[in-house]
Parts: structure tokens; C-alpha cells; sequence
């Protein structure tokens, strides 16, 4: 299960953008492309484009000039909206969540025209209807993993990625929020978040509290702090850029980190720490006699633990949790030895039913982690010489 949600502030302005890209991009590659595929088949995607859509209309109001309106509309509390300078009515989403909210020193302000009004004391958390909704959805679909304790950690077993989209910093900030020591499950959240940024070498994972500064009420704290589940909050560059560099910069940047968080999403906290299967390729010739296909991929590990390669494994058509069978790769050099490792097999492609297949594959380093699953489209049995090319990931 992977859930996004952009634009809580709104002023913010890129962040739905980049979520919408997101969502075209699973959809559009959709039987082309074989992660694109086999990730929408066999995860729960979830992507909230706007989640703070009033205020936003309000943003827009500015035309070139975008107004910048950071909290709701909700203005019970105080004057009525107005368009003026950077202080204004209504509630900062990010402040308002069910978790340590309104925390003291927790980085919010009692004021109602304040950016980091949490809401009052007599409405409580989690009043706003923006809010109300997208919580009410979660709930549906997570289980709590984790204690009841601030210090209670959740196993690494548990289930399920959150991310806030935000900008105004370059940041991937990891609760705890609501206070400077770090959650229980601290490293698990470094090594997923640490992970995911080498997929943009140079754009760092933080404790929110010293890189940015607390923030009682936070989603991810929410996220993590509610259900255990590897939660943080993007923070992606500038409040307002030139609309061309959303697809000039801002969606080429940031796409790789969104595949690789939605294909760990199953178990993130041991998935990162696996090595991956790049390059996955099924490049021989096939003809009806039975000649065999070959797969292949390059193991790698350098980019969290750098342990050496122990294993690899291929499934086709059925990854491992819905009774894939796995078929044993071999090094291409005949040992595995090092930290990244050609692997290979081969199938009988005109032995399976007819029709395309996926075929995914997977490494375990010698710490005993597997890696997330990479996958290619494995072709068609035929009489007619074929070539065929890797999937394109990205």
C-alpha cells in the first residue's frame, strides 16, 4: 500500500502537479511497461493531487501573481479571509492531525492568523473537513502496526509508505516531528528514506526536528505514529517555480524516488535494505523447439547496505506473496562474492501458456534482506527470431 497526498498548503503550488504526473504515469505505462504493470496489479496506489483544494482555488486567484494562502479557508476563529501580506485566516493542515497535537514546543502558534495555527482547544484535533476525509480513508486501509507507547516500535514487517508532498526546502524529513529525539523505528526510517534519495543522488533524509524544525500535528507523524508505516514528508524545492520546470526539472528529478517508493511499499523497512535487481532483461532469441529464454539483471548493493550478494530469484507471471514459484539464478561469473553480481536464468518460454509474461526478479544480500522485485515483459513463444529489450524503468 503506497498513499500520497499533495498540497496541504496550497501556496505550494507544484506539489499537485508532480502527484498528477505520478498518477499518468502509472496509468499511461500500464501494460508497456512491466513495473508500471505489475505495481498498480498488486498494490493499493493511492494519490491525493489536492488536499487542500479551497484555499488553492485562492492561490489561483492571483493568476501570474499566485496569492499565497498556506492554511485552510475555515476563518471561525477570526477575521475573515482577506487578500494581505503573508498572515491570514484559517488552519494549518500540517498542525492539525491526531497525533501530539498542539504538543508544547511543537512548533505551532496560538494565534489564529498565525501560518502555524493548529486549530482551537474546544474543536480538538483533526477538526478540519479537508482533513476529516482523507484520515477517515486511511483508516480503512491500515492496520495499526505499532504500540500504543511514544517508544513502542513497529516490526519490520509492517506494511505500507506515506508521503506528504511539500516544498519550500529540499528535504525528505522523517518523524518524529513533534519533538527533537527521533521515533523508535529510526533507523528502519533512514534506511528507507536514505534509500529512496539515492534514486536522486544529493537530496538528503532528515529528523524533521534537526534539519527543519518541529511540527506537532504533522501527517507523517500521524502516519507513522497511528499505523507504524514508513511515513515522511517531502519537501521538493521552491514555493513557486516557473511552471516549465515541472517537467523540465521538478517530475524528471523526482520520479525515480516516487517508483522505488511505491515498489517497496509491501515491507519497506526490509525491502530498502535489500539490494537491487537492475537492468532486468530478457535478450535471447526464441523459436518453438524450446529453446531457451535467458534472464538477466545486475544484483546491487552499493547503494544501502554494501554487503556482498548471497542470492537472486526469478518468479513468472506470480510474484512471491500470490504463490509465485521461485526459479534460482546463478552468477554470471560463477560465485556469488561481491556486492553487485550479474545473475542469470533460463526459462522454457513455449513450455508456459501462451501469451506475454512478466517476469520478476530479486536479491538477497548477505545480511539476509531480499531486495524489491524488478520485472520485464518476457515475450511470446514464436517460430520469427526476436529480440527482446529491457524494460525501460524510468
Amino acid at each position: 500500500m503506497a498513499f500520497w497526498i499533495a498540497a496541504h498548503h496550497p501556496r505550494e503550488i507544484h506539489t499537485p502537479e508532480i502527484a498528477l504526473r505520478y498518477i499518468h504515469w502509472l496509468l499511461d505505462n500500464y501494460g508497456s511497461n512491466a513495473d508500471a504493470t505489475w505495481m498498480v496489479d498488486y498494490h493499493d496506489i493511492w494519490v491525493i493531487p489536492l488536499g487542500n483544494p479551497d484555499a488553492h482555488k485562492v492561490v489561483e486567484l492571483g493568476g501570474d501573481y499566485p496569492l499565497w494562502q498556506r492554511k485552510n479557508l475555515n476563518v471561525i476563529d477570526s477575521a475573515p479571509w482577506s487578500v494581505c501580506g503573508l498572515t491570514n485566516s484559517g488552519i494549518d493542515l500540517n498542525r492539525n492531525h491526531d497525533f501530539h497535537w498542539r504538543s508544547p514546543g511543537g512548533g505551532w502558534s496560538e494565534g489564529p492568523c498565525s501560518e502555524m495555527y493548529p486549530g482551537p482547544v474546544a474543536r480538538g484535533p483533526a477538526s478540519e473537513p479537508e482533513l476529516q476525509g482523507y484520515t477517515a480513508l486511511v483508516d480503512t486501509l491500515f492496520a495499526d502496526q505499532r504500540g500504543p507507547g511514544d517508544e513502542d516500535a513497529a516490526p519490520i514487517t509492517t506494511t505500507g509508505i506515506f508521503v506528504s508532498i511539500h516544498s519550500g526546502t529540499r528535504w525528505m524529513l522523517i518523524p518524529y516531528d513533534w519533538r527533537a529525539l527521533p521515533a523508535p523505528n529510526d533507523a528502519d526510517l533512514e534506511a528507507v528514506w536514505d534509500k529512496v534519495a539515492t534514486w536522486t543522488p544529493g537530496w538528503p533524509s532528515c529528523s524533521t526536528g534537526e534539519c527543519y524544525g518541529l511540527v506537532a500535528g504533522s501527517a507523517s507523524d500521524w502516519a507513522y505514529g497511528k499505523y507504524g508505516m514508513a511515513a515522511a514528508i517531502w519537501e521538493i524545492g521552491d514555493f513557486m517555480p516557473p511552471y516549465a520546470q515541472i517537467d523540465a526539472y521538478y517530475w524528471p528529478f523526482l520520479r525515480p524516488m516516487m517508483i522505488y517508493t511505491t515498489r517497496i511499499a509491501r515491507t519497506p523497512y526490509m525491502e530498502a535494505r535489500g539490494p537491487d535487481a537492475l537492468g532486468v532483461a530478457s535478450t535471447s532469441i526464441m523459436r518453438p523447439n524450446g529453446a531457451p529464454l535467458s534472464i538477466t539483471a545486475m544484483i546491487d548493493d552499493t547503494q544501502n547496505g554494501q554487503q556482498l550478494i548471497a542470492d537472486a530469484e526469478l518468479y513468472v507471471d506470480l510474484p512471491p506473496w500470490a504463490g509465485g514459484v521461485p526459479v534460482p539464478m546463478v552468477a554470471v561469473d560463477g560465485n556469488f562474492s561481491d556486492m553487485t553480481e550479474s545473475a542469470r536464468a533460463t526459462l522454457d518460454i513455449c513450455a508456459l501458456t501462451p501469451g506475454r509474461h512478466i517476469v520478476f526478479v530479486r536479491g538477497r544480500d548477505s545480511g539476509g534482506y531480499w531486495g524489491p522485485l524488478f520485472a520485464a515483459f518476457a515475450g511470446l513463444c514464436t517460430d520469427q527470431p526476436q529480440q527482446f529489450l529491457p524494460t525501460v524503468m524510468l
